[in-house]
């Protein structure tokens, strides 16, 4: 496997993406469009350990931080959905570029299936979501009821129990600079009731809901958004699995 990190021009900024290639030629190229805000830093080692091992069954993968989120440029203020789909245009472009005779698919990560469904509908890819959310408007509902819960949280916070309270930034979600676009536009999208052409990537009880579909994901895998344990010996060899599921699928897909 080679990794390599670099800077993608989009349109006047610079996207920053990491891209693992196979040894051998790859057989597909696998776009990850990433979850937001919070979700995006917590998800970070989960899916570059998932880059690596999809890697050694062929699988290129891409993953990147949207303009306006981690070490792309700009600030938070200018992240929105359609700022986003713009961005992986131009990843698109790029890893066509330097994988000229690869198919490609895109995978969307929790909101990052907004995003992704939009690029895989333009571009009629092959579409992967893996825990999607399928609101915009219930992604930030429930984002928002999860800061007041840590904000009254004595753990993460010890002076609360001397009657202190944290102060309220109206302009920030979960520590994390939101600017009215990213509001507006998620409020706006929804991944459609009869979406029917996906992979789920999902725990059972929500694979369920979809018929079935897709691929089941353990509890040390689904469980992130909430707590996961990356240093326990046994993530790398669930991993793994799930790579080797992937791969499968995807070659009975092509």
């Amino acid at each position: 496997m080679r990794l390599e990190p670099e800077f993608v021009n989009a349109g006047g900024h610079r996207i920053f993406a990491v891209t693992h290639y196979p040894d051998t030629p790859a057989r597909l190229a696998l776009l990850f469009c990433p979850p937001l805000l919070h979700e995006h830093v917590r998800s970070y080692r989960l899916f570059a350990m998932l880059g690596a091992a999809l890697a050694q069954h062929g699988i290129a993968t891409t993953r990147f931080d949207y303009v306006g989120s981690g070490d792309a440029e700009g600030d938070g203020s200018v992240l929105d959905l359609d700022s986003a789909e713009t961005d992986t245009h131009y990843l698109l472009a790029h890893l066509r570029t330097r994988l000229p005779d690869t198919p490609v698919a895109v995978m969307g990560i929790r909101a990052g299936a907004l995003v992704a469904h939009a690029l895989a509908t333009r571009h009629a890819l092959p579409l992967w979501l893996w825990q999607p959310a399928q609101s915009g408007r219930e992604w930030l509902a429930e984002t928002r009821q999860r800061e007041q819960e840590e904000r009254i949280n004595t753990r993460r916070f010890p002076f609360l129990r001397n009657g202190r309270s944290v102060p309220v930034d109206t302009d920030s979600l979960m520590g994390f600079r939101v600017g009215p676009r990213l509001v507006s536009t998620l409020d706006a999208r929804t991944l459609p009731a009869s979406l029917d052409d996906f992979v789920l990537l999902d725990t059972a009880e929500r694979r369920a809901r979809h018929g079935g579909r897709g691929l089941t994901l353990p509890p040390a895998l689904s469980d992130w958004l909430q707590q996961i344990d990356l240093r326990a010996p046994t993530c790398a060899a669930t991993l793994a699995g799930v790579a080797a599921d992937m791969a499968s699928l995807a070659g009975a897909r092509a």
